[in-house]
């Protein structure tokens, strides 16, 4: 069955107990999230900062207009708004083994997980998610 997640809190910022916008994210990024539902920012911004925490030296760059991650030279990951929740998507989601089963789609290759808030819980499945598929893009592309 698939899974959609769903939390209670994004990142909050203290001061305001409001979601925080790190200071310093790729244009790419920034041009993007203006577009976006402005209810789904704080959280397309905490899984841009989930992703490069994993993997700092990600490339973002906007392909089919959404952000998409390419390292080493790969398109990896992307983000996508959606009405009701956002996409983490994966080009190679068809190839790894997903350690939560948090994965779903049917395409040849592309999959995402569907993600709606984030708390603890749900941000540590996503990094071994994440992990999982990085390790896959590591072995097909050397």
């Amino acid at each position: 069955m698939p899974h959609k997640l769903h939390a209670l809190s994004c990142i909050r910022s203290p001061e305001t107990d409001s979601p925080a916008m790190p200071t310093q994210l790729p244009e790419p990024l920034l041009t993007w999230l203006e577009k976006v539902r402005p209810e789904h920012r704080a959280l397309l911004t905490a899984l841009h900062n989930l992703l490069t925490s994993v993997e700092p030296g990600f490339a973002v760059t906007l392909k089919w207009g959404n952000p998409a991650y390419s390292v080493r030279g790969e398109t990896f990951a992307y983000l996508a708004d959606q009405t009701e929740y956002v996409h983490l998507g994966f080009y190679n989601g068809a190839q790894f083994n997903d350690p939560h089963g948090l994965v779903e789609g049917t395409g040849k290759r592309l999959r995402h997980v569907k993600v709606s808030s984030l708390d603890p819980t749900t941000e540590q499945r996503l990094r071994d998610t994440i992990s999982a598929s990085l390790v896959v893009s590591s072995e097909y592309s050397g």
